[in-house]
């Protein structure tokens, strides 16, 4: 089928690690025997009242490619302008199809605002079925905002599936949106490259050292999403409490950096700070130098961190909160609630626990891999464009 991929993230020249995430999902519904094109509309800021370009390509995989570029020194307004965002965006479909008579089958919208509103609109202008990947948390929020509710509204209602990447965050979207046909969703998790992230039988150590490795980009907020202090504090406690000889690797950058060096210096909890890495650097941390993976967090609607971690077979200490209990169980790690406490308790249950490193990395394989999503969204495109052809 041809389908017309739409993104607010996406990796391009100005921002390469940007939605990665969602790039492995185009990936995996290319490797379903799928042809994609993917259509980025990314809102930049800028000096200048308005520019607007386009950059087509080609990538690595044989996905055809268009970054929509608007910038503004109103990014912020242009955000919510969707008129301005959809004129653009028809523009860029208008002058493609002229150069390469463009038919599509589907249009697939990545979060409902503002690119599943924009996919509602050109999926009835082309009168084709449309589809909306949902990663998105916010919905609480843009539901207080009376026409945007009610685009949104009308976007879920209108479409074809809407596929959430967790259970936790298919409920989030019913609780708010009642009168949505349940029957319209479908979870598909997040994809995991298993070529990177894969289990490697380790050889046995002589140290007796435990080592911890956490992933995130480490901000301070107002309302925080990870809390890693916390489990800085409950390594601390066990390292003092019992003498073992804890390691803690931080990886990501973010303007906490400077904090948490002082905090683990100062409970004496030794670690290491990689700043931002790629990602199969990150994959031979965990692969050969890691024991436990660790993940305070307040939400997660899915956790890629987490899901990479365990794909390598590395058994996860994690908070109790969102996704994660969708991906953490007591076959390969540890839910802890968010108290020190807690986490104490969790650490040392985890560390005095055998894991079966290859069949958790398996079961990973087995649930997110390009295969096995690729095919959950090939099925739902049949289902939906043969509802469409009965119409």
């Amino acid at each position: 089928m041809n389908i017309l991929f739409l993104t607010p993230w996406y990796p391009h020249k100005n921002a390469p690690y940007s939605g990665t995430f969602v790039r492995e999902h185009a990936r995996a519904i290319q490797y379903a025997g799928n042809d994609l094109h993917v259509m980025a509309i990314v809102i930049n800021s800028s000096s200048k009242i308005f520019n607007y370009k386009t950059h087509s390509y080609i990538d690595e995989d044989g996905i055809k490619t268009t970054i929509v570029n608007l910038s503004s020194k109103f990014n912020d307004i242009l955000y919510y302008n969707f008129p301005v965002q959809l004129f653009y965006l028809l523009k860029t479909i208008r002058r493609l199809n002229k150069q390469k008579h463009l038919q599509f089958d589907i249009v697939h919208s990545n979060v409902v605002y503002p690119i599943g509103v924009l996919g509602y609109f050109i999926s009835k202008k082309l009168k084709i079925p449309h589809v909306i990947t949902e990663h998105w948390s916010r919905i609480k929020r843009i539901m207080k905002l009376p026409v945007y509710a009610q685009l949104c509204r009308k976007a879920y209602t209108t479409s074809g599936a809407i596929l959430p990447v967790s259970n936790f965050l298919k409920q989030n979207i019913q609780s708010h949106l009642k009168s949505i046909d349940p029957d319209k969703f479908q979870v598909v998790g997040n994809v995991i490259n298993n070529d990177t992230f894969k289990f490697v039988a380790s050889p046995k150590r002589k140290d007796k050292n435990i080592r911890f490795t956490a992933i995130a980009t480490w901000n301070k907020k107002k309302i925080p999403d990870k809390l890693p202090k916390l489990f800085i504090d409950a390594l601390a406690i066990i390292s003092n409490r019992s003498g073992i000889d804890v390691q803690l690797t931080m990886i990501g950058s973010g303007n906490q950096i400077n904090d948490l060096k002082s905090k683990c210096k100062q409970h004496q909890v030794k670690a290491v700070f990689t700043g931002f890495i790629e990602k199969t650097r990150i994959a031979e941390i965990l692969q050969y130098h890691t024991d436990f993976f660790i993940h305070a967090s307040t939400i997660e609607t899915f956790s890629v961190v987490t899901a990479e971690a365990l794909s390598c077979g590395v058994p996860v200490i994690c908070s109790d909160v969102g996704a994660l209990s969708e991906l953490v169980d007591a076959s390969n790690g540890v839910l802890c609630k968010n108290t020190v406490e807690d986490w104490v308790k969790g650490i040392e249950k985890a560390i005095a626990t055998t894991y079966d490193g290859l069949k958790i990395s398996q079961t990973m394989k087995d649930r997110f891999s390009y295969k096995s999503i690729g095919k959950q969204v090939e099925q739902v495109y049949i289902k939906i464009t043969s509802n469409n052809k009965n119409i």
